[in-house]
C-alpha cells in the first residue's frame, strides 16, 4: 500500500496529512471487510484504558483462519469474482464514509492505483496456497497502530499477544510484508519463505519486494507459559 501511495505523493492527489491518513483509512477498510466475509475471522484491539472514552483504539489487528487450497478457476474468473467483490465492499465502505470521501477517490489516480496493485490481487491466493502453511492457519491481514500512540512499543505489544495466542491455539500464522517490515515480523519469529516483486507497469525501474512469511506455533513457548 505504501509503495502505491507513493504515486499519490508524487501527483499531488493528497496534498496533506490529514488527506493521506484519511485516504489510508478508506483503503484498509477494504481489508477488514475482506476479513469480516470470511467464515472464521476476529480482530484484537487494544483501547486505552486512561480516557473516559472507551472507543479510544491504540492498536488493532484483523486475522482469519484459512485452510489451504489452489485457486479456483481461470485467471479471467477470479478476476471477474474479485471485481464483483471489490465493487459490493465499495458501495459498503461509501455507506459508511458518506459525505467524508477521501478526494482522491473522486480523482482519476484511483485507475492508477487499481493498475499498480492488479499484479498482487492477481497472485495472492496462489502465493498463500504455495508458500503459506500446509495445514489450517491463521492470515494476519491487517495490523497498525493510532498514530497518536507511534513511538510507545504498542505494535510489538499487540503482535506479542497474537503469536502468544497462535502458540495456545497451534496456530501458524501467514502474512505478506514489504521489505521495511521484514525485520519487524523476523523479531517475531517470521520466516520469509519467498519473495515476490511488484513492478510498476509505467516505470519498469519502480519495483517493492513482497516477503511471504510464516510464523509456525511453538509448544515449547505455550508450554512455559502455561507453566509460569
Amino acid at each position: 500500500m505504501k509503495w502505491s501511495m507513493s504515486h499519490f505523493d508524487r501527483s499531488k492527489a493528497l496534498t496533506t496529512h490529514e488527506e493521506l491518513v484519511h485516504f489510508c483509512r478508506f483503503a484498509n477498510s477494504y481489508a477488514l471487510l475482506k476479513d469480516l466475509d470470511a467464515p472464521l475471522h476476529f480482530q484484537i484491539c487494544e483501547l486505552d484504558s486512561n480516557t473516559k472514552d472507551d472507543n479510544v483504539i491504540v492498536s488493532c489487528a484483523s486475522l482469519q483462519t484459512c485452510h489451504p487450497h489452489p485457486p479456483r478457476g481461470p485467471l479471467w474468473l477470479r478476476r471477474i469474482q474479485s471485481n464483483w467483490t471489490m465493487m459490493v465492499h465499495t458501495l459498503k465502505i461509501m455507506y459508511g464514509f458518506g459525505d467524508t470521501l477521501p478526494s482522491a477517490f473522486h480523482s482519476p489516480y484511483m485507475t492508477r492505483l487499481q493498475a499498480l496493485t492488479q499484479p498482487w490481487i492477481d497472485n495472492v491466493d496462489e502465493w498463500h496456497y504455495k508458500y503459506g502453511p500446509s495445514r489450517s492457519h491463521w492470515t494476519l491481514n491487517l495490523i497498525g497502530v493510532n498514530p497518536k500512540y507511534n513511538g510507545q512499543g504498542k505494535g510489538k505489544i499487540i503482535m506479542s499477544q497474537i503469536c502468544k495466542l497462535a502458540d495456545d491455539l497451534d496456530q501458524d500464522i501467514y502474512l505478506e510484508a514489504g521489505g521495511k517490515l521484514k525485520s519487524f515480523y523476523e523479531k517475531f519469529g517470521f520466516v520469509v519463505k519467498h519473495i515476490e516483486t511488484l513492478v510498476d507497469p509505467d516505470e519498469r525501474g519502480r519495483k517493492m519486494d513482497v516477503h511471504l512469511m510464516v510464523r509456525e506455533a511453538n509448544p515449547a513457548t505455550k508450554s512455559s507459559l502455561d507453566s509460569t
